[in-house]
């Protein structure tokens, strides 16, 4: 197969993504999640980066792991963050039975 094939191939790979139903639902939750949820992600990110910022012999480093743990616990709890979780894990299943197929298809004819 040559690669413009193999180009061909991707690019109807990627509009039949687009357009499958759960990866839809997933972008559809996502937009949900950063617009009903702005405030509760901007402290979860921040907490992180100063969480990763530190070293575990920072003085207030137990502190940090702390409000990180209560702000990703806050986000996290939310139906749709659940439900994006849920969404994702089921389209990442979906695309790796598409690999499994591909590779049964093209890789072990060789």
């Amino acid at each position: 197969m040559d690669a413009l094939t193999w180009q061909k191939a991707i690019d109807e790979y990627l509009v039949a993504l687009e357009n499958n139903v759960v990866y839809q639902e997933l972008v559809t939750c996502y937009t949900t999640i950063k617009s009903k949820y702005f405030y509760l992600l901007s402290d979860y990110y921040t907490k992180k980066s100063n969480l990763e910022a530190a070293n575990s012999y920072y003085k207030d480093y137990d502190e940090l792991k702390s409000n990180y743990q209560l702000a990703k616990t806050r986000l996290y709890e939310k139906p749709e963050v659940k439900q994006y979780f849920r969404l994702r894990h089921q389209l990442e299943d979906e695309i790796n039975a598409d690999l499994v197929k591909l590779y049964q298809d093209v890789i072990l004819p060789l």
